[in-house]
């Protein structure tokens, strides 16, 4: 493969573990208590990949039907990153990528440096000839 084309592959690829990386996923459960007047509603909100996110929020709500006829409602919520998650292979990845992409840039010919050497600083014109 030419120098070009692994260039474009590790830029593709390095997008696409991106993408991956920052995936989300969002997940609502209702459910009943033992109790019949006890109704649970889960919310899981979590970043990275579906089954070993590296980001995860959770807030669980607990509505409590009263017996005079209102409702009592607890609410607990909690994020955190998981540092132990196989989400951060892909943000390796990405840096894997980026680094063999930039390695093999085209070199500079000598054509290239003598083209800026002549063309000089990008205030050139303003010098004074003497």
């Amino acid at each position: 493969m030419t120098r070009r084309a692994v260039r474009l592959f590790c830029l593709i690829a390095a997008v696409g573990l991106l993408v991956s990386f920052g995936m989300w996923s969002f997940e609502n459960a209702d459910s009943l208590d033992s109790r019949p007047d006890v109704r649970v509603v889960t919310s899981r909100f979590a970043l990275g990949l579906p089954f070993s996110p590296w980001f995860e929020y959770v807030a669980r709500d607990e509505r409590t039907e009263l017996p005079g006829g209102g409702w009592r409602q607890k609410r607990a919520v909690g994020g955190h990153v998981l540092l132990l998650s196989w989400s951060w292979m892909l943000l390796a990845g990405v840096s894997g990528c980026v680094v063999v992409f930039r390695r093999l840039r085209p070199r500079a010919t000598e054509a290239d440096r003598e083209h800026r050497d002549q063309a000089g600083t990008p205030q050139a014109h303003l010098r004074d000839p003497r």
